[in-house]
Order: C-alpha cells, then sequence, then structure tokens
C-alpha cells in the first residue's frame, strides 16, 4: 500500500507541475518514471528505518524505572540540561545580534547577514523553550478564565517537552522559510530606469499570432483595438520578432536545447537598454 500511494502521489505532483504549477518549471514535458529497483530500496529503507525507530525506543524505555512506564512517563531531563539551553540560548542570541549588526552596517553581505542572524536567533529561542518546558515554570498555575486555560496548555506541552519541542521547531522552520521567501521576493513594481532588468518598460505583451502594423500609427492602433488603452497618446510601442524556443529564464529548471529568440530592430538596439554585465557575443 506505501509503494502504490508513493507512485499514486509522484504521479499527481507530475501533473500539478505540467498544468496547475507550469509556471514553476516552465515545461510541460515532465512525467513520471518508476523502475521496480528503486521501489524495493525505497520499501527496505522504509522497513529499516522502522526497525531502527523501534531499536532506539526501546532501548530509552530500558533506561526508565518500572513505576514511571507504569505511570505513562519517562525519566524527567537531566539535572543541569535546563541552565545549559538557558546559557546556550543566551549566547546563541547574542551571536545573532552581532550578524544582523553586522549585516545593518556592511561588514557582511545581506544574504549571510540574514540567514546566519535568523538562524541563531532561531536556534536560540528554541533552546530558550527547552528550557522553559523543563525548568518547571510551565507547570504553575492558577486563576481563572483564558490565562488559566493558556497555563493548562504550556503545563501539557511540558508532560513531553522532546515532542512538544519537536513540533515548535518544525513550525518554526517552516515559517523561517516561508518568511525568508517573502522577504527576498522583489515586488512587482517595474523599475523605469533604463538600464535595470525591465529595460525602463512598464508593460510587457506577446500577441498569439503575428501582425505587421505598426503600433505606433493612430490607424493600426484602431484596427488593433489598442486605442482603448488608457492614456493611448503617451504610449510608445517596440515590436521584436520571436522565434519560439524553450524558457531560458530562471523559471525553467532545465538547461534549455533550444532558447527563445526575440529579434530586435537595430533602433531599440541604439538605446542602450538592459545592460548585460557579460555577453556570448563575439566583437
Amino acid at each position: 500500500m506505501g509503494l502504490a500511494g508513493a507512485a499514486a502521489y509522484g504521479w499527481l505532483m507530475m501533473w500539478g507541475l505540467r498544468t496547475r504549477w507550469i509556471s514553476a518549471v516552465g515545461t510541460t514535458r515532465l512525467t513520471l518514471h518508476v523502475e521496480p529497483g528503486t521501489l524495493l530500496l525505497g520499501a527496505a529503507a522504509g522497513v529499516a528505518a522502522a526497525f531502527l525507530c523501534i531499536l532506539l525506543t526501546l532501548r530509552s524505555l530500558g533506561k526508565a524505572s518500572p513505576r514511571l512506564l507504569l505511570a505513562g512517563e519517562k525519566e524527567p531531563p537531566a539535572a543541569g540540561s535546563g541552565r545549559r539551553a538557558l546559557l546556550a540560548a543566551l549566547a546563541l542570541g547574542a551571536a545573532g545580534l552581532v550578524f544582523l549588526l553586522a549585516a545593518v552596517l556592511g561588514r557582511i553581505g545581506q544574504t549571510a547577514g540574514f540567514f546566519g542572524s535568523g538562524a541563531l536567533l532561531l536556534v536560540s529561542l528554541l533552546a530558550f523553550q527547552w528550557w522553559f518546558l523543563t525548568s518547571g515554570r510551565s507547570l504553575r498555575f492558577h486563576g481563572r478564565g483564558i490565562a488559566a486555560l493558556c497555563r493548562i496548555g504550556l503545563r501539557n506541552l511540558s508532560y513531553r517537552p522532546g515532542r512538544s519541542l519537536l513540533s515548535i521547531g518544525l513550525i518554526a522552520l517552516a515559517a523561517f522559510i516561508i518568511v525568508t521567501v517573502g522577504v527576498f521576493r522583489r515586488d512587482g513594481v517595474p523599475s523605469l530606469a533604463p538600464g535595470s532588468g525591465t529595460g525602463g518598460f512598464a508593460l510587457a505583451a506577446e500577441s498569439s499570432i503575428p501582425f505587421f502594423q505598426d503600433p505606433d500609427d493612430p490607424d493600426a492602433r484602431r484596427d488593433l483595438n489598442l486605442d482603448r488603452l488608457p492614456s493611448p497618446g503617451n504610449l510608445r510601442f517596440w515590436s521584436f520578432r520571436l522565434r519560439p524556443g524553450d524558457d531560458a529564464s530562471c523559471r525553467n529548471l532545465y538547461r534549455p536545447a533550444n532558447p527563445r529568440i526575440l529579434g530586435a530592430p537595430s533602433t531599440f538596439l541604439e538605446l542602450g537598454r538592459f545592460s548585460f554585465s557579460s555577453s556570448l557575443a563575439a566583437e
């Protein structure tokens, strides 16, 4: 059942990348490739992982006293582990702030500062959470209402501090990845600088069929139904010829064997737009 589910899940992912998420890969040629040897290797790895988990669990339970096992508990955390976790949290937090300050002052790169400080502060908060769960502070609750209910929840977290910290860490890592993607994502406002990545153009359009009229001609705009655009008199069009091919942008995960080619008129090339750091073209 697990092997069948894995194959079905893989087929579903390939279908999604070919249809709904095609913008992420830039191609519709993705297909599911399954080999019997790979399925057998995955099944063997799953069984081995299950036996390893059982072995480690029984080994840890063997160190617990019968009284705790009958009560459904394990040995409490070792003495002094909470204090070490608190010291580690303070040290890692200070290191994270140093990384953040160095990035602000320009001593290190912005990317290194963001990931370095973010990772250190994340681990610091997790260590502080471990100290809080194992120090016994979460076991104290009194009063009534929402505050007392929240304290009962914290007491339930301290019942299995390792399991609780694992859940907190997984959610924290997911949140960190989501924030990272959002921070490094560029906004949709195009730059009007001629040397920018947009060449200073605010709009880009592609027609499904070629047309040979000049869009800057008022009669041609009327024939092409472009005279209904906002402020059509302030728009200037530059037409390109397109040879279809593979997407060569960063959205394509594969090396394009036959990239798309745009043919620009000489008048457009003289404008000096779209600055390039290097080129394969020979002088």
